[in-house]
C-alpha cells in the first residue's frame, strides 16, 4: 500500500507555532519570507500551525529562500518576525508546485491516500485503496457511494463527503449557529480566564466558533476549550483567534 504521512503529532496549545511555539534566534542571516502563492498536487505541513495544507483551490505560500510552506492565512503572521534563512532550504522537500488551481481528476490513488491520512481518515485507506478511488471517483464522492463501499457510520459519510467538498470546491458548509457579534462581545467582556485547549475527537459535526469552518476529520479534529467549550481549528489556535 502507498506510504502515508505520519498522523498530526498531539501536543498541547501552548507548543503550537513556529518551531514548536518558540520563535526563531534573532541572528545574522534571518531575514524575511520571499513567499510566492503556489499550488500543488500534495498534501504538505503548514511550518507556522503544524496542519496539514490541502485543496485544490486555494494557493498556499512558499519561501523561495528557505522552502517553508505555510498556509494563506498563517504567512501573515510568519511575516511579522525575520524566520527565513536559507540553511534551512536543505531540510525542507520541496513538493510539485503549479502556477494555476489544480484539477482534481489529476489526483492520482497515492494523491487521495495522502490526504486521507493528513485529515485523520486513516481507517478508511486500506478500502480506499482497494476500491481504486483517484481524482475522478472523489470529484462525484457522496454518503450513497461511501455507504456502497461499506462505511456505514452516517458521521463518517458525512465528515468524508464535507472534507471532500473543501478539496475539490472549496465549499464545505460552514457553522449553523455562529456565535452572534453580541454574543462574541458578551464572551470576550466577561471572560476572565485563559482557554484550556485540548485536541479532542468528536463524532458529529463540529465547527470551529472563530472561523466558523468545520473540523475535518474522524479524530482528533481540533482543539475544545475545558471551561467554555468552544471549539477551534489548530490554525486559529495557533494565530491567536481566540
Amino acid at each position: 500500500m502507498t506510504a502515508v504521512p505520519p498522523p498530526i503529532p498531539m501536543r498541547e496549545a501552548k507548543n503550537i507555532g513556529f518551531s514548536n511555539g518558540k520563535h526563531p534566534p534573532q541572528t545574522p542571516g534571518i531575514t524575511t519570507h520571499e513567499l510566492k502563492p503556489s499550488y500543488t498536487i500534495e498534501t504538505i505541513l503548514c511550518h507556522y500551525c503544524e496542519d496539514y495544507i490541502w485543496g485544490t483551490t486555494k494557493p498556499f505560500y512558499r519561501c523561495e529562500v528557505c522552502g517553508v510552506c505555510l498556509h494563506e492565512e498563517c504567512s501573515l503572521a510568519a511575516q511579522q518576525e525575520p524566520n527565513c534563512a536559507v540553511h534551512l532550504a536543505s531540510d525542507i522537500r520541496k513538493p510539485a508546485l503549479y502556477s494555476e488551481p489544480v484539477d482534481i481528476e489529476d489526483f492520482k490513488g497515492g494523491n487521495v491516500l495522502h490526504w486521507m491520512a493528513a485529515i485523520q481518515c486513516s481507517r478508511y485507506l486500506d478500502l480506499f485503496s482497494k476500491v481504486g478511488v483517484d481524482g475522478n471517483k472523489l470529484s462525484v464522492l457522496s454518503e450513497q457511494s461511501l455507504m456502497g463501499y461499506g462505511i456505514i457510520d452516517p458521521f463518517h459519510c458525512k465528515a468524508i463527503v464535507n472534507a471532500t467538498d473543501e478539496l475539490c470546491r472549496g465549499e464545505s458548509i460552514t457553522d449553523p449557529s455562529p456565535l452572534s457579534d453580541a454574543d462574541r462581545k458578551h464572551y470576550a467582556a466577561n471572560r476572565s480566564y485563559a482557554h484550556k485547549l485540548r485536541i479532542r475527537c468528536f463524532t458529529s459535526l463540529t465547527w470551529c466558533k472563530q472561523c466558523r469552518r468545520l473540523l475535518f476529520g474522524l479524530i482528533h479534529q481540533g482543539y475544545q476549550c475545558d471551561v467554555c467549550d468552544l471549539t477551534f481549528h489548530r490554525t486559529c489556535v495557533a494565530l491567536g483567534r481566540l
